[in-house]
Parts: structure tokens; sequence; C-alpha cells
């Protein structure tokens, strides 16, 4: 490159003028058009909040599909990360939101909030699929469920798969029961686990696959072992 050209390119830089996007492409941005971005960023993300108040947030994916064509995915995460320091917004995982969101929850929201966590509580091993408590309590499936995921995120419920929902206090239970018994007897039949737990195979098995998933059990052909 022109030298006349590197020259003028650190000064802008220094003079926080200019932003390097991709430094593998030499790709530069200018700091208004950055801030445009951001302010961009910061606007869907309000209107994501306010339509989806339940939601912790709104899916990286989404967010960088509304931006610009042009922002690319060293760009878009350059953004992030610049907004994340700034204390502007927190990434989870794939999803992103502003500082200043929370959850909050209506009165009516949170009085299904509480039904569905006591159906989960009485439930204990043998808990209802969600769609029969949403029947038993009169609730709008996809409203419910909005709370059921807020449950999730609040670590009071664990999904092992669709409809199919624990309270955690019930997974802790069996989790340590489970591993007392691997770490005295190395293994563990299928049968045993039954006569542990004492439900039938429709919970049995997710119960099993759950803990295999989790990485607590591995499965040896019909034996279950800890792994290690």
């Amino acid at each position: 490159p022109d030298k006349s050209l590197q020259t003028a390119i650190q000064s802008l830089l220094s003079a926080k003028k200019l932003i390097q996007a991709d430094k593998e492409n030499t790709i530069y941005i200018h700091q208004e058009i950055f801030e445009i971005l951001r302010n961009e960023a910061v606007s869907y993300l309000k209107t994501y909040h306010q339509a989806n108040p339940l939601k912790v947030g709104m899916p990286k994916e989404e967010l960088k599909s509304r931006l610009p064509s042009a922002v690319s995915s060293k760009l878009f995460n350059l953004l992030m990360n610049r907004m994340g320091k700034d204390g502007e917004m927190i990434q989870e995982g794939e999803t992103i939101r502003m500082a200043s969101h929370t959850v909050s929850l209506k009165t009516d929201q949170a009085d299904i909030h509480k039904k569905i966590l006591e159906a989960y509580i009485k439930g204990g091993l043998t808990p209802p699929y969600f769609k029969d408590i949403c029947l038993s309590f009169d609730l709008n499936e996809s409203k419910a469920k909005e709370i059921l995921m807020v449950l999730v995120k609040e670590g009071k419920i664990v999904k092992l798969k669709e409809e199919l929902y624990f309270h955690t206090r019930s997974i802790e239970d069996v989790k340590s029961r489970l591993t007392d018994f691997l770490i005295k007897h190395g293994e563990m039949t299928t049968p045993q686990f039954k006569d542990m737990v004492g439900v039938s195979r429709k919970y049995l098995i997710p119960l099993l696959e759950y803990f295999d998933a989790k990485n607590i059990t591995i499965r040896v052909g019909d034996l279950r072992k800890l792994r290690v």
C-alpha cells in the first residue's frame, strides 16, 4: 500500500476516527458509520424487548439479519463486543439483550408462573406433560410456553424433551442418588434405575438419556457408568 495512505490510516486510527473492522482483509470503517450501526442495533434490541418482554434476549443471528447486508460477521462481532465492553448490552450464548432489560411478569403472568411451578413441584418424578398443564389450568399454550421458558431460564425447571419438563429439585435428587449408586457399585442396569426412581418407562428413558446427555453417565451396552 502507498506509504502516505498508510500514514493517513494510522493517523485516523490514532484519532479514533477510523476502526479496523477486519485486520486480515484490511477493512476499515469510519467511526461515525460504526456509531450509526450501534444506534441501529440498540433500536432493534429495544423494539424486540418491547415486543417480547418475557424473552431474555434476541437471537444474535436475528439481530445481524436486521442490520445492512454489508455488515460482515467480523464487523458484527466487533460491534457486539464493543457494545458489551461499554456495558450497553449483554451476550448470553446465542442471545443478546440490552443490559437494562429484565424479564418482568405482570400480575396475571405471575399467577401463571406460580401455577406452572407448583404443578411441576407436585408432579415430582412423574410430572404432567406441558400441554396437560395448560389444559388443567385453561391456559393459552403459546403464552404459557413463554412463562415456562422463563422458569427454565431461572433454573427452576429442566427440559428433558419436548413437552416433558421436571422441577430442578427432582432432577438434582435423582442425580445425587444415581451418582452415589454408581460410585458405590460402578455400574447400573436400567431395571436397577427403575427400582431407584420408581417410575414408568415414559419417564425412565428420558431421565436416563438426560443424564447421558449431561455427561453424568455413559451408556455401555445395557449398563450405565459414571462418565470419568
